[in-house]
């Protein structure tokens, strides 16, 4: 069924995770003088997604003390532990029961454009598809947009599977649609992922965090934090 013009989009930004690889909450590294938690709230909300559904669990409360989530409805999972799923079925319960639609998001995707989210989902709801995955060069990226009846299924799952059992279940049902942005490839699992990160967000004209200019604003980090 196609998504009318005017449905309601809510975003589910999964940002439950221990980041051990990073050593360091993804959350809180820093993109300019924002966090990445803010930085994907604020693209979420202006590409149109109402309301920003935030599940935090591992050191919420360092999160939120170090972070604006200004825009964000919060929810709190202290059963993250149990698997990624677990925090996606979290916030699918937080869905507002008018949402058609959700967009996934995963919060160390961090410097996904604005303009590519708005166009998976203008796609989306042109395409009478369930779900809708961006792909640049062949591969499949993050986030991605689902129906409000993909919900049923991605709570079906075990709280440790992959969210892919749903998403991989019926290839006919997907539109994987094309799109320039890279970024929706790379995640932040690495400290190394984090500098490559900040390379490309300086190339595109933002100053790194650890050399942004003082002035309004959080102070910028004198170094990376990680």
């Amino acid at each position: 069924m196609r998504m009318s013009e005017t449905g309601r989009i809510a975003a589910i930004v999964l940002a439950a995770g221990r980041s051990e690889r990073m050593k360091y909450p993804k959350t809180l590294l820093i993109f300019g003088k924002e966090t990445v938690v803010d930085r994907v709230i604020r693209i979420c909300a202006e590409a149109g997604c109402d309301p920003v559904i935030l599940v935090l669990g591992s050191e919420e409360e360092r999160i939120r003390a170090n972070a604006s989530l200004e825009g964000a409805q919060l929810v709190s999972h202290p059963g993250f532990a149990q698997g990624r799923s677990s925090s996606l079925q979290a916030g699918l319960r937080a869905l507002p029961s008018d949402a058609e639609t959700f967009l996934l998001y995963p919060v160390d995707h961090a410097l996904v454009m604005r303009a590519t989210i708005a166009a998976l989902i203008a796609a989306h709801r042109d395409s009478g598809r369930a779900i809708t995955i961006p792909v640049p060069d062949g591969r499949r990226g993050h986030p991605i947009v689902c129906d409000r009846a993909i919900a049923e299924e991605f709570m079906a799952l075990a709280p440790d599977a992959p969210a892919r059992e749903v998403t991989g279940r019926d290839p006919a049902r997907i539109l994987e649609h094309p799109v320039e942005d890279a970024e929706v490839l790379r995640d932040l699992d690495t400290p190394a992922d984090y500098h490559a990160a900040l390379e490309v967000y300086s190339a595109r004209g933002g100053e790194a965090g650890f050399l942004a200019k003082k002035g309004a604003g959080r102070p910028a980090p004198k170094r990376p934090p990680v």
